[in-house]
């Protein structure tokens, strides 16, 4: 769908689904969250960043995936009740 100035409105969920689930679930919802968490935990607990953010960078973009899948999942169920 393409608006007056011929620019594409179509939602990146729409348009491919795999970039949108690696975009916003891998890189936005995973690395995001495994910064944080790796900084609070180490905050916390005194451990090292570097060893908590090791293991978190793998672990929560695998989470991220299953996020960025859940919410495809979730809009197309929506995009089915509204036709």
């Amino acid at each position: 769908m393409k608006d007056k100035s011929g620019s594409d409105q179509t939602p990146l969920i729409e348009r491919n689904p795999w970039l949108f689930i690696v975009v916003y679930g891998v890189l936005f919802w995973g690395v995001t969250t495994a910064v944080l968490y790796s900084a609070l935990m180490s905050f916390l607990f005194d451990d090292s960043m570097w060893d908590i953010f090791s293991y978190s960078i793998i672990v929560f973009p695998i989470g991220g995936f299953a996020w960025g899948g859940a919410m495809l999942w979730w809009y197309k169920t929506n995009q089915k009740k509204k036709s």
